[in-house]
């Protein structure tokens, strides 16, 4: 296989500058095991090369995934991990949300930011007027959230988040957890948000796909590896989860 050609995404004022911090960290772990790195403006000008990586927001990746010609994948089905979610959840249209629930798109990868739905404009305002289902779970309070990586079955990494540091997740419900995802899910990199609420309990909070994921403090080469794994999943280049 032809070395892969990692794409970041620049801010359109100048390229130099890139639209996330965590292309800086791609950046980073590419050039250290000897990979191209660009930078981009607009998604098209990216090739429709399969061993390309592309790195920005969700909704450029997906763009060019869809320009390309390659599948976009849907969000991972929560309702899957049940007993870890510690509140109920439900795929309902968005029309017909209970006020209050915490709300997120059902299958569309982040068409909009999940949060606190309050009331019909709230709704309104907050999703972008999105039509469709969405997950309608309980509003729970979260004091403390932690992001766990995983490349090829293979815990690579856990880092906070948010709130309270110093309140832990449960390692015992973590490792249940995981130990369920990896004969669940296929995918060849994957994050799992944990977090602790007010009783010291620990929940399951969503699952994110790999191909468009924040770094929240994996070593640059661990999550160029972790990107790319998923990435080339995607396009077909990779078929095992062989390692790195």
């Amino acid at each position: 296989m032809k070395k892969p050609i990692l794409y970041l995404e620049a801010l359109t004022t100048n390229k130099q500058r890139l639209a996330f911090d965590f292309c800086y960290s791609a950046k980073m772990g590419a050039e250290q095991c000897g990979i191209k790195v660009k930078a981009f403006q607009n998604i098209s000008d990216v090739s429709n090369d399969p061993t390309n990586i592309v790195v920005g927001s969700v909704e450029t990746c997906s763009l060019w995934l869809q320009n390309a010609g390659f599948q976009i994948p849907n969000a991972v089905d929560i309702s899957l991990f049940q007993e870890f979610l510690g509140r109920n959840i439900t795929v309902i249209d968005i029309q017909d949300v209970k006020f209050p629930s915490f709300i997120k798109p059902y299958s569309k990868i982040k068409a909009f930011t999940g949060f606190v739905a309050i009331d019909k404009l709230y709704v309104s305002i907050f999703s972008e007027n999105y039509k469709g289902l969405v997950w309608s779970q309980d509003v729970v309070e979260i004091i403390s959230e932690y992001r766990l990586y995983i490349n090829c079955h293979k815990i690579i990494g856990m880092k906070h988040c948010r709130g309270d540091c110093l309140s832990f997740p449960d390692v015992n419900f973590i490792k249940i957890c995981v130990n369920k995802s990896i004969k669940i899910l296929d995918y060849h990199a994957y994050t799992l948000d944990f977090g602790v609420l007010e009783d010291g309990s620990t929940i399951l909070i969503e699952i994110n796909d790999g191909f468009a994921i924040g770094n929240y403090g994996l070593e640059p080469l661990d999550y160029y590896y972790f990107i790319r794994n998923r990435w080339l999943q995607l396009t077909g280049i990779r078929h095992r989860m062989e390692g790195l």
